[in-house]
Order: structure tokens, then C-alpha cells, then sequence
């Protein structure tokens, strides 16, 4: 596969983690959202230190907006 294909692989899977950890909190009555907002921070702070670590400026912003389009939509959703 191409570079490309691989990121949206990981992307996918990277969502998958969130929503599994959701769905397996909300079926047994826990805070789901609580339980992904925790995964999602913890998947984006490895991805910041990264941008971080390696001096990557991309990196770094495409991690933090990610993660504030994820919560922002993640509110937005319970909201309603």
C-alpha cells in the first residue's frame, strides 16, 4: 500500500480504539464518554509528544486539531 493508504489505515484504527472503548464502557452502564475523551487524549498526547520530540510542526497541529474536532463533534453529539 501507499503511504497514504497506511495513514488512513491508521486513522481508521485510531477511531476504532476511541469507539470500542466507548461501546465496551456504555454496555456495562460507565461513563462512556468520560472513558473516550481519556483514549482519545491518551492516543493524541503520544501523537503530540512525537510532533514534539521529532520537531514536527505538522505533526503537532494536525494532532491537536484532530483531537479538537473529535471533542468538539463528541460534545456536539451528546448535546443532542
Amino acid at each position: 500500500t501507499s503511504r497514504g493508504d497506511q495513514k488512513i489505515l491508521r486513522a481508521i484504527g485510531r477511531t476504532a480504539t476511541v469507539n470500542a472503548a466507548v461501546m465496551a464502557t456504555a454496555l456495562t452502564g460507565g461513563a462512556a464518554g468520560a472513558v473516550g475523551y481519556i483514549t482519545g487524549g491518551a492516543i493524541t498526547a503520544k501523537r503530540l509528544g512525537d510532533g514534539i520530540r521529532n520537531d514536527d510542526e505538522r505533526e503537532v497541529a494536525k494532532s491537536l486539531a484532530v483531537y479538537g474536532a473529535a471533542t468538539g463533534a463528541s460534545i456536539a453529539g451528546q448535546a443532542v
